[in-house]
């Protein structure tokens, strides 16, 4: 069984283990709101997927007006527990072995990972929440089961070429193209600056070792203690001005004065990094496990509209 499953069902029984609270009396509960090929999803059913965050929805909007956010939370929990039981419903049909040892040790994993050090302590942990053992077992085993289902379907749907792998990265160059970047250090002045600022600015061309020190005494503009130290910029995000400025991007070199409504600037261009695109080969890993994992989620949803294309689904809410 995959790392995959194992994290999914660990996520999915650590779910199970904090208490909530009382969904309300039996026969609400027992209130059927749809059924699949005849079984039925029960009030019950959905509270026990929806209660917490009914909760919370009950505090963001107090009184009438979370009437309509709780019902679409329990339309959706209603549209998740159908495609449950039609994968369910889909492996009673041919069944195959599903490894029990596996599902007891993702238990005793969840234990551990909820602080409880015993399989007693977590029995204890299900009572308080108005569980069982055997039901935690149950749904574990119907997750398991799920995952399965999903995981032979897709071994029909994903089979993802080398061929095809290349086409995308030909096909998708900027996915894998780092841009331009610049590093630079920005000194500004204003209209109202002083001539000894105007002075010691129009000598950087010449001296660009000195930006530093007279962006720290005159500049009007961002940075001015760390020497106007922009960081690095993409080329495609700088301002027309700056941008025009550098065309003939430079290392060390100070552009301007560039003119601009707020005053006068100056750039120093302190490094600069070329685009760039990776190699396929640094990328195809990656960008394998990328399209895979797309393509087994367009495997999973095209099951799913099968099941329910061959399904007899009644809404009765």
């Amino acid at each position: 069984m995959s790392r995959r499953w194992f994290f999914a069902l660990s996520a999915f029984l650590a779910a199970l283990v904090p208490a909530g609270a009382d969904p309300g009396p039996v026969g609400e509960l027992n209130s059927v709101l749809a059924s699949v090929n005849g079984e039925p999803i029960t009030l019950g059913e959905v509270l026990k997927e929806t209660q917490l965050e009914e909760a919370r929805l009950l505090q963001l909007h107090p009184g009438a007006s979370s009437q309509e956010p709780v019902l679409a939370l329990r339309r959706r929990v209603v549209d998740d527990l159908i495609d449950r039981k039609l994968v369910l419903q889909d492996f009673q049909k041919q069944p195959f072995e599903i490894p029990l040892q596996y599902v007891e040790s993702m238990i005793d994993q969840v234990a551990l990972d909820s602080g409880l050090r015993s399989r007693s302590e977590l029995e204890r942990a299900l009572r308080a929440s108005g569980s069982t053992l055997e039901a935690l077992r149950r749904k574990a085993l119907d997750s398991v089961i799920q995952q399965a289902m999903f995981a032979r379907r897709a071994q029909l749907d994903v089979n993802l070429t080398p061929h095809e792998l290349y086409t995308y990265y030909q096909e998708h160059p900027a996915e894998f193209t780092t841009p331009e970047r610049l590093r630079l250090a920005l000194l500004l002045l204003k209209p109202d600056a002083s001539a000894a600022a105007r002075e010691a600015a129009g000598t950087l061309s010449e001296h660009p070792e000195r930006f530093d020190q007279v962006t720290r005494l005159y500049s009007d503009g961002p940075a001015r203690e760390q020497g106007g130290d922009l960081g690095y910029v993409v080329r495609a995000q700088l301002r027309p001005e700056f941008a025009e400025a550098l065309k003939e991007p430079v290392p060390d070199r100070v552009y301007g004065p560039v003119k601009t409504a707020e005053g006068t600037y100056y750039l120093k261009l302190t490094d600069y990094r070329p685009a760039r695109r990776s190699a396929f080969a640094e990328v195809a890993g990656p960008l394998r496990r990328k399209l895979e994992e797309e393509l087994h989620r367009q495997s999973r949803e095209r099951y799913l509209r099968e099941l329910r294309s061959r399904a007899v689904i009644r809404y009765l809410f």
